[in-house]
């Protein structure tokens, strides 16, 4: 898959952690700002809107995409104009965090691709991307259809190289009334 290769190295000395989290302190408000106008739309709108499970997941790879650790064209197209999740919370949250990151060029570990080392509830996001990506990356050849269950925002059929011959389709159910999976 073209989504793995990162587009640069991130610097990850401890004098780049700490200007890091600096930027962060400083853009704290920022931030907060944001990630109240997120959750608030989301607990507005939970009976209408996507569910965190499948938000979370498209934001961190929109962060890791704008971070330059794992290069995302679908997560980067979608995340502005997908329904429910407020654009001023996701531009604020994820703009502080990129922001900080140009500035430091410290990639934080939950974001770090391809994701080595122990995994901890932080970081299990990132290695499970990395083990899905490599996973799509060796059986790809061999197959003609790539099927992706409980899809939510998953681009990796967007990002299948060009030329594959590969069909793909998500498959994932349909949110009741009361915002449940059925």
């Amino acid at each position: 898959m073209t989504t793995m290769q990162p587009t640069r190295t991130s610097s990850n000395n401890p004098m780049s952690a700490i200007l890091f989290y600096v930027v962060m302190i400083v853009l704290s408000p920022l931030f907060v700002i944001g990630y109240v106008v997120w959750i608030g739309a989301m607990f507005a709108r939970r009976k209408s809107s996507a569910s965190a499970t499948a938000t979370a997941p498209l934001f961190a790879r929109w962060l890791q995409h704008h971070m330059g650790t794992r290069l995302d064209a679908g997560a980067a197209r979608i995340l502005p104009v997908a329904p429910g999740i407020p654009s001023l919370g996701w531009r604020l949250v994820g703009g502080t965090q990129v922001a900080a990151h140009r500035l430091s060029g410290y990639v934080p570990a939950t974001f770090h691709y391809p994701f080595e080392g122990e995994i901890t509830i932080q970081s299990q996001g990132g290695a499970r991307q990395t083990f899905y990506d490599q996973v799509v990356q060796r059986f790809l050849p061999r197959v003609t259809q790539f099927v992706i269950l409980g899809a939510g925002y998953d681009t990796r059929a967007l990002n299948l190289p060009e030329g594959t011959g590969v069909r793909s389709f998500e498959v994932d159910t349909p949110a009741t009334s009361e915002g449940k999976r059925e």
